[in-house]
Parts: structure tokens; C-alpha cells; sequence
């Protein structure tokens, strides 16, 4: 189980919960808590702290992409150019530029890498 302080990023929970994590705990967790999720994870089954999870989840909401917003996001993730989305996704090398003008916004980035970058530390597309 990683154990980050409650203040620890949102995205951690979401890279944990991605990599297969059975366990995740704030480092400054009471012994109460520690317990429970001992006893949980010793059955077998799964064991998140609520805050980081609700934190996780509602930063996620926040971040409000749109299902092509995210297959743009992804396919920049991945090095390709715009005439490549265009053709990938099946639209207009316009609408890709509208979209990651849309990323940019939401993302607060100024430019594709430092969006890849945000976008890969929130949790949002892989490494």
C-alpha cells in the first residue's frame, strides 16, 4: 500500500488504482484506519482511504473532457502530429486543432508537451 500524506496528489490514487493497487492509505492515517484496511486487504479484497478516493474522483469530474477530447489527448500522448489524428479519428484536421485548443483551456497547458505532461501527472492518459 503507498502511503502519501492526505494531501498527496489526486492523481496518485488514479495512477495506483491504474497499476492494480489492492491498497492505498494517507501516510498520516490513524492506526483505526490502518487496521480496517489491513484486515480488508488480508481477505482479499480491495482497500482505498474515502477522502483520497472522493478527491480523486471529483478532481476527474472536474477535469470534464469529452469522450473525442480524450481520444485527442491520448493520440497526442503518443507523439502524433494533427494530420495523423485527423485520419486516426476519422474528422478534420480543424476539429483536432478545436479540440486541443479545448485541452489546452482545461488543462491550463500552452502547449501539446506541457498538456501531455499535466495530462499524464492528473492521471488522465498513461506514461
Amino acid at each position: 500500500m503507498p502511503c502519501r500524506g492526505q494531501r498527496g496528489r489526486e492523481w496518485d490514487v488514479r495512477t495506483a488504482l491504474s497499476a492494480g493497487a489492492h491498497g492505498y492509505l494517507p501516510q498520516q492515517c490513524n492506526a483505526s484506519e490502518l487496521m480496517t484496511a489491513l484486515r480488508t486487504l488480508g481477505a482479499g479484497e480491495r482497500y482505498f482511504s474515502r477522502d483520497l478516493l472522493a478527491r480523486a474522483a471529483d478532481n476527474r469530474l472536474q477535469d470534464g473532457f469529452t469522450q473525442r477530447e480524450n481520444d485527442v489527448l491520448k493520440l497526442l500522448a503518443q507523439g502524433q502530429s494533427n494530420k495523423p489524428i485527423a485520419r486516426d479519428l476519422d474528422i478534420g484536421v480543424g476539429t483536432v486543432k478545436s479540440h486541443i485548443k479545448s485541452l489546452f483551456n482545461k488543462l491550463g497547458a500552452s502547449a501539446r508537451t506541457q498538456a501531455v505532461v499535466l495530462a499524464t501527472q492528473r492521471g488522465i492518459v498513461s506514461p
